[in-house]
């Protein structure tokens, strides 16, 4: 009953995300698959057509949550290798519209990442923030990455706000 979603994804569209670059913009979009084993009937997917090497992102609208609390962030992901030593693939956050970032969680594709959750906590700087997933790299080295179920919880720990204690036969009654 503590749990609050901040924010959930389920890319039915891109509507929400902004490819940012600095390469790479074309590549991003909405596939109708479910490689990552997250809710059908679609994904976001990082395609390798057209070809680049370098950076390319893909930024969240606003996101409201609360930084008082440790912020919990789910995705479901698969990645297909292709050949030789892939990119870096990860998560950031900004707080300045993807002026500057902070990485959260970062790989190295070497193989085919085969469907997972991942799950990252982090204690947000502000109220209000975007997540960037971005790759970094040659793009040839996969086929593609595919990421669904995007979601932001954050608990609120209950607080205990009376207790009493009482003797009676030799037992406590709290």
């Amino acid at each position: 009953p503590n749990l609050v979603v901040a924010f959930y994804e389920p890319f039915n569209n891109i509507n929400c995300w902004t490819p940012i670059g600095p390469l790479g913009q074309q590549n991003w979009s909405v596939s109708q698959t479910n490689n990552a084993g997250g809710s059908p009937p679609s994904e976001l997917m990082l395609f390798y057509d057209p070809n680049f090497n370098g950076l390319s992102q893909i930024m969240s609208c606003p996101i409201n949550s609360n930084n008082l609390y440790e912020n919990i962030v789910k995705w479901r992901q698969y990645v297909e290798h292709f050949s030789g030593t892939g990119p870096l693939i990860g998560l950031a956050v900004t707080y300045d519209g993807g002026v500057t970032s902070t990485n959260l969680w970062e790989t190295q594709v070497t193989g085919d990442i085969l469907p997972e959750e991942k799950t990252i906590t982090f204690s947000p700087a502000s109220s209000q923030y975007q997540l960037i997933f971005y790759l970094n790299g040659n793009i040839f080295s996969i086929d593609f990455w595919t990421i669904d179920d995007v979601e932001i919880d954050y608990i609120v720990p209950v607080e205990l706000i009376s207790f009493t204690a009482e003797a009676s036969d030799g037992q406590v009654e709290l």
